[in-house]
């Protein structure tokens, strides 16, 4: 049985010997292989059939290497003529409009560019879409006896136009709203409730306005006419005038119109209704906004070139109250740049009776004065106005104090500490509340404590006589002048 296997084993090595050596000898042949290889069964023979693989995938991989290196040229040739056939197509695109620009004409033949083709269509003919019409600025809304932004601006270069300092006479106020009554029926310059008003109600009105003057200020007036905005506290007035002071990098307490629409004052806009959806309807009217624009050119001066506004003194007629005195320290603490609190009630009305308001204004300083100083009781005032408490040890520097007097009224001269007062009738002037300051021990005129300030006689008589601050009430002009005239037309008719 070995003998047999033996035989078989032999047999097959000599068919594989036989094939290699017909195979080899076949390579030899044709070139493909040199001559010399060892046999395939030693050793020499094994590293034969692996040369000759390397050799056969070598020659694959130089093969592929050929086709793709001819599959890359071709795309390139093919890239480079679509290439020069778009920017042919391109050429003939742009030597038509040129033409067409040249002539001033316009191409209304339907021009096609489809990748390297450029086709000119005759037939068709091609015009432009119309496009939409614009939408319409916001209209404001007219009532009867509300101002309207536009209104308020045709005012304001009335006024301007007649009294550019900010101050106009009585009667030239009552002449230049009767002669917008009177002119300009059917022109919406006014309100329609305010087309009606009569010489009667105007002068009410002036009187409202200027209770102890004969000067109007028409800033304040226009003030009240753009109401409706939200009425600032105590703590948002000093808030608004320190984010005035922070965009102020020049320190002078003036803001070119830039710097004014970088502010946010004590409110938030509102906010804009949706947009419709119709673009022939306007957009809503945004009457917060365009009133806080207003401001600037209402309280700017226009004379600075920039025009720049005092943000102090535009403050300080937002200080303004139903309550005088309120209003005044509201003022006061705008002013001063810090919290001011409020004496009590009762010790007002005390020091303001009409007696000792004679008396005292005869007699700045007596001895009687000096013998009997006031005691303020501490208060913060309404809860309303945001007043801390640290404002009870607050100190009233002279120049906020007679800045607050006088605000609201036409400079009659020199305003500086050295300057003599130039009307001495003047109730509010330096020169007696300075004296009031060296009573009090401050030689240097250096601030001095409130409510050492306030329990003095002469001061709140002073403040006793300050109705700058008081809120101007229109509506009360409507409703109490109509009856007054209808009985005084009815006895004239009688008579």
């Amino acid at each position: 049985m070995g003998f047999y296997n033996g035989v078989v084993f032999g047999r097959k090595q000599n068919t594989v010997n036989n094939f290699c050596s017909k195979f080899l000898a076949s390579l030899i042949k044709f070139n493909i292989i040199p001559v010399g290889l060892p046999n395939c069964g030693t050793e020499s023979g094994l590293k034969a059939r692996m040369e000759l693989i390397k050799f056969h995938a070598i020659q694959v991989m130089q093969d592929l290497k050929a086709k793709a290196e001819a599959a890359y040229s071709d795309m390139d040739d093919w890239l480079g003529a679509r290439f020069q056939s778009e920017m042919k197509s391109i050429d003939e695109v742009c030597v038509i409009f040129g033409a067409a620009i040249e002539k001033a004409e316009q191409s209304t033949s339907r021009v096609i560019l489809i990748q390297d083709q450029f086709i000119i269509n005759k037939e068709v003919k091609v015009f432009n879409t119309p496009s939409p019409p614009p939408r319409p600025s916001p209209v404001e809304t007219s009532l009867s006896d509300i101002f309207t932004v536009e209104q308020i601006q045709t005012l304001m270069e009335q006024f301007r136009a007649s009294a550019p300092s900010g101050f106009i006479s009585t009667k030239g106020f009552i002449d230049t709203l009767s002669d917008l009554t009177a002119l300009t029926h059917g022109t919406e310059t006014l309100p329609d409730q305010w087309l009606s008003m009569t010489t009667n109600q105007l002068e009410q009105l002036a009187g409202t306005l200027a209770p102890d003057s004969e000067y109007i200020d028409w800033r304040a007036f226009l003030l009240q006419a753009t109401h409706s905005w939200p009425k600032p506290t105590q703590a948002e007035l000093l808030q608004t005038l320190e984010r005035f002071k922070g965009v102020d990098s020049e320190k002078t307490g003036k803001v070119t119109r830039d710097q004014y629409s970088r502010v946010s004052l004590w409110y938030d806009p509102e906010e804009r209704p949706p947009t419709p959806d119709d673009p022939s309807e306007p957009l809503p009217f945004d009457r917060i906004t365009s009133n806080q624009e207003k401001f600037f050119d209402i309280f700017a001066d226009f004379d600075a070139v920039p025009p720049t506004l005092d943000y102090t003194q535009m403050l300080m007629y937002f200080s303004i109250d139903v309550d005088p005195v309120n209003g005044f320290f509201r003022a006061l603490s705008v002013a001063s740049h810090t919290h001011m609190p409020r004496p009590q009630e009762e010790e007002l009305l005390e020091q303001t009776e009409d007696e000792k308001l004679e008396k005292r204004i005869a007699d700045p300083v007596s001895e009687e004065d000096e013998e009997s100083p006031n005691v303020i009781n501490t208060t913060l005032g309404p809860p309303e106005e945001g007043i801390p408490a640290s404002a009870t040890k607050a100190l009233v520097p002279i120049d906020a104090l007679v800045k607050v007097f006088h605000h609201g009224q036409p400079s009659l001269g020199d305003s500086h500490r050295f300057s003599v007062t130039t009307d001495p009738e003047d109730t509010f002037s330096f020169e007696r509340i300075s004296g009031v300051y060296k009573e009090l021990g401050s030689q240097a005129l250096q601030p001095v404590p409130f409510f050492t300030l306030f329990g003095h006689p002469i001061i709140l008589d002073c403040l006793s006589l300050s109705n700058r601050f008081k809120a101007p009430d229109f509506r009360s002009v409507f409703t109490i002048q109509v009856p007054q005239l209808v009985e005084t037309d009815a006895q004239s008719t009688m008579s």
